[in-house]
């Protein structure tokens, strides 16, 4: 037990290091087991880097312009960077992104893949989402259920079946000619027939 003081303490060779209690970093009374402190006027964070990965590197930071809360994540190769936190210039909202370039902090720059503002909204490509979720290019999958109202702009393009008020209907595979009228066969299978016509 005893005190170690300096501006600098270096240790070299092999061996484990370790520290009993709490340590801190610009703190001189550490609350957690690693507490960091930083004045920084533009970035304050933790960098971890593997230098036997190509550089692969991961930094937890805060900025103090905009209170952003992040982290990102930098893989060796140039194309796969992405950030992850809270946007502190755009109304503290959370934000996945994808980081194009070598800085800390991507957000803002087109690629906010997902947004969640602080009501709870979701955005998929949408940065100021107007409901409970909002996806703005195009959604696939293989069952899509809607409890309530649904509100549809442009264009719908169903493939297979769809199911109404409990009742699956499978849907012709081309137009029917002038004239002609959707109809069902009882059992859900629609068809063009003449109006008027049970097919």
């Amino acid at each position: 037990a005893g005190t170690i003081s300096g501006r600098l303490i270096t240790q070299n060779g092999a061996g484990n290091n370790y520290f009993r209690g709490n340590v801190g970093i610009g703190d001189t009374t550490p609350d957690a087991l690693l507490d960091v402190e930083g004045a920084s006027s533009t970035v304050a964070g933790i960098n971890m880097t593997n230098l036997t990965t190509g550089a692969a590197r991961l930094f937890m930071g805060l900025t103090t312009a905009t209170a952003d809360i992040y982290i990102d994540m930098f893989p060796a190769s140039s194309g796969g960077r992405w950030a992850v936190g809270v946007d502190g210039g755009d109304k503290h909202k959370f934000k996945i992104a994808k980081n194009t370039g070598g800085s800390q902090n991507a957000y803002g720059n087109g690629f906010d893949f997902l947004t969640i503002n602080t009501g709870g909204l979701v955005g998929i490509g949408a940065t100021e989402p107007k409901t409970k979720l909002e996806v703005v290019g195009t959604l696939s999958g293989s069952t899509l259920t809607i409890s309530g109202n649904a509100s549809i702009t442009g264009s719908l393009t169903v493939k297979g079946t769809t199911r109404l008020n409990g009742v699956t209907y499978t849907w012709p595979s081309a137009d029917g000619s002038a004239g002609q009228c959707l109809s069902t066969n009882g059992a859900g299978v629609l068809s063009w027939a003449t109006c008027g016509v049970s097919p």
